[in-house]
């Protein structure tokens, strides 16, 4: 009877421990499970505070100078809340309308540059002002030197590193900074970037990826023939004027830039910035009506 009190306490605390054990088991898995959700979270919030440096210079819409924005008008001749669509193109190269409209009657004109001016204020809040390219230009600096990323060739040291492209396009030969000879200024994250300078080339590869890109796009670019003082640039490019709307100043710029993002699919961090640059082709234009000058 003894053995057998023995045996029933026994297995009684084999059960208990097994129970025990599982319970610890099972504890230890809903913490690492917790762990790793946490440490997950952490991850996604930091990806997020990576990206918003660089998210909110993606310019909505097609990125094409043929891309249609709406203004939606208070005043004038066109009934009040309505919508009317331009493109980019009419709006940086728009003179005749406003010409014609002079022509016909100083009214007319009066009210056809003011429906002109809003569409050129709505426009400029779609897009980049040089003054945001260079913050850009110099993050991206910042991040890539605090990271010390650098392409080693064999591989590429890809995460938090950021490279910011500005294509010049057409109105390469509007700047001082050598313009003939390239039509793309470019920072990578290597090591011989220089702080607050960007970098003249002729052309950017584009086959490929894009983290392959950005190796074939670096290799023997950084020389100080091509080096760019980002504040040159930024004197070259912030010309402005005052237009009037509803009675109020708003500050134009000459030159602004439509921005892309680029997302590295392994890390879901944004890797490229492109800015692509437009002008205002009527910028500081007089119009005639009567014997009276006008701005445009």
């Amino acid at each position: 009877m003894e053995n057998a009190s023995k045996a029933l306490i026994f297995i009684a605390s084999t059960l208990i421990a097994i129970m025990i054990l599982s319970f610890m088991v099972y504890m230890f898995r809903r913490f690492g499970a917790t762990a790793r959700s946490t440490e997950k979270r952490y991850s996604v919030q930091e990806i997020q505070a990576f990206n918003s440096k660089f998210v909110n210079y993606e310019t909505e819409g097609s990125h094409s100078l043929d891309d249609t924005i709406s203004i939606t008008y208070y005043r004038g001749r066109v009934p009040e809340g309505e919508t009317i669509n331009y493109s980019y193109r009419e709006v940086f190269n728009r003179s005749n309308q406003l010409s014609a409209a002079g022509n016909a009657s100083h009214s007319k004109f009066e009210e056809t540059r003011e429906n002109y001016h809003k569409a050129l204020v709505g426009t400029a809040h779609n897009l980049n002002k040089v003054t945001d390219v260079v913050t850009a230009i110099n993050d991206a600096i910042d991040i890539n030197y605090r990271n010390n990323n650098s392409y080693r060739y064999d591989y590429l040291e890809t995460q938090n590193s950021v490279e910011i492209i500005v294509d010049l396009g057409a109105y390469k030969n509007d700047f001082k900074f050598n313009p003939s000879h390239f039509q793309y200024l470019v920072i990578e994250p290597n090591q011989n970037v220089k702080s607050k300078t960007i970098y003249a080339i002729k052309d950017i590869e584009k086959s490929g990826t894009n983290t392959n890109n950005k190796e074939k796009n670096v290799r023997s670019r950084f020389s100080t023939t091509n080096a760019i003082s980002v504040y040159d640039m930024l004197d070259e490019l912030r010309s402005t004027e005052i237009v009037m709307v509803d009675s109020k100043d708003y500050m134009v710029y000459q030159y602004y830039f439509f921005g892309e993002v680029f997302v590295n699919e392994t890390t879901d961090q944004i890797e490229t910035v492109k800015f692509t640059l437009v002008k205002d082709n009527k910028f500081g234009t007089k119009i005639t009506v009567g014997t009276t000058e006008y701005p445009r």
